[in-house]
């Protein structure tokens, strides 16, 4: 059994809150680990179990046997939780509302009222069919004004069409879309862009005559990167070959109706991969149809806080795994990876009694149940079992009896 520290929420109690939207730490978890545990992606590391701790310390870690690609995956995941929760975005409706009313603006300063009014305006389905839905009560467009995508691209407009999103991250999805529309003259509108995007699409595409967003998201890879951004952006721009127009490390952002999906590079299969999504379902709509926590319930646990004999260290983690229990000691920042030991037998049932009863002359009444021994014996073994725990690091001290 082996164990990946995914998250250390040392110091970082108030940015979990904020970010699941969530008054207590241990609710807070639970709806995170809900969320994860509903990804598809967690259904493809079979037997890897979920584990939190919210006090002293919110810690979430994974406890399973590895592959290679496996661990990669869980690495992303540890990379994408640590930024998230230090730095996101969330676009409820009211926000997106606002954010709908100065794209809106935009657009009128961009382009003349009369302009506009001869404009067609359709959508990148799913998501920019709400923002379409906004913006067009802010420009009170005309109902003939609104068209369905293939119909606008595949039908040589007189005037500009207006393709609407939510968002813009590679382009990807746009670039899908600007290929079948046999030279239409179009203008792109989203609420959310990256800085660079606007540049990046219209170098690249001479049919698009503005590139327009409510909203610019900060590249964050000069930052985070450093003096190896450079590097870094050439080795992106040569695995995404054609695909896409802009390359970059964006904030975590999602809305009350999505969660954009991202890719990571993986290394040892030299392809990209699907990202984490992390948002539960009360905070987006999408993912309500997502696999029901309720069946996953088995894969996740909250570990409770110890309330027996040992008192454990502030980064143990602890799962119970057919019969077994698996027991790690999480590390520090820049330390080696976790400690896991696997308790089975007579290990494990003296590590039950340990967390579970409150004296020692409980602990060894409760073990004297199922082993038929000398109290002695029995009390020479128990205590020769925390001290092991102790040496280890596992039990930071012994509440005497």
């Amino acid at each position: 059994m082996d164990s990946v520290l995914l998250w250390d929420g040392r110091e970082k109690s108030s940015q979990l809150l904020a970010f699941m939207r969530e008054r207590a730490v241990e609710t807070a978890l639970s709806s995170l680990l809900s969320a994860i545990a509903s990804d598809p992606l967690w259904e493809q590391l079979a037997g890897v179990r979920l584990v939190a701790r919210a006090h002293p310390v919110p810690l979430i870690a994974a406890f399973g046997r590895f592959t290679p690609f496996e661990r990669a995956r869980l690495q992303n995941l540890s990379m994408l939780l640590v930024e998230a929760v230090d730095n996101y975005r969330y676009v409820d409706y009211q926000e997106a509302e606002r954010l709908s009313a100065c794209l809106a603006q935009r657009l009128l300063q961009r382009f003349s009222r009369d302009e506009i009014s001869t404009f067609h305006f359709t959508a990148i389905p799913r998501g920019g069919h709400i923002v379409l839905g906004m913006l067009a009560y802010a420009l009170d467009l005309e109902p003939w004004q609104l068209c369905d995508i293939d119909s606008a691209l595949n039908e040589r407009q007189p005037a500009a069409v207006v393709i609407v999103d939510d968002c813009a991250i590679s382009g990807v999805r746009l670039q899908q879309y600007l290929r079948r529309a046999n030279g239409q003259d179009v203008v792109f509108a989203s609420l959310l862009a990256p800085e660079g995007f606007r540049s990046a699409l219209m170098t690249r595409e001479k049919s698009v005559r503005d590139c327009l967003s409510a909203e610019s998201l900060e590249d964050l890879g000069p930052q985070r990167l450093g003096g190896g951004y450079a590097e870094w952006l050439s080795q992106r721009a040569s695995q995404m070959g054609e695909y896409g127009y802009w390359i970059g490390v964006l904030p975590h952002f999602a809305f009350a109706w999505s969660e954009p999906q991202t890719k990571y590079w993986n290394a040892d299969v030299q392809r990209f991969e699907a990202g984490w999504r992390l948002l539960p379902a009360r905070l987006c709509l999408a993912h309500r149809h997502r696999r029901s926590a309720a069946l996953t319930s088995e894969r996740i646990s909250i570990c409770d806080t110890p309330h027996g004999y040992l008192c454990l260290s502030d980064r143990v983690l602890s799962v119970e795994v057919e019969g077994r229990v698996a027991v790690a000691l999480m590390p520090h920042a820049g330390e080696a990876e976790a400690t896991c030991f696997c308790l089975d037998g007579s290990a494990a049932v003296m590590w039950r009694a340990a967390v579970t009863c409150d004296t020692l002359d409980a602990a060894v009444a409760e073990l004297q149940r199922y082993y038929s021994v000398d109290r002695q014996l029995l009390l020479d073994d128990f205590e020769g079992f925390i001290s092991s725990l102790v040496s280890h690091g596992i039990a930071a001290d012994e509440i005497g009896a």
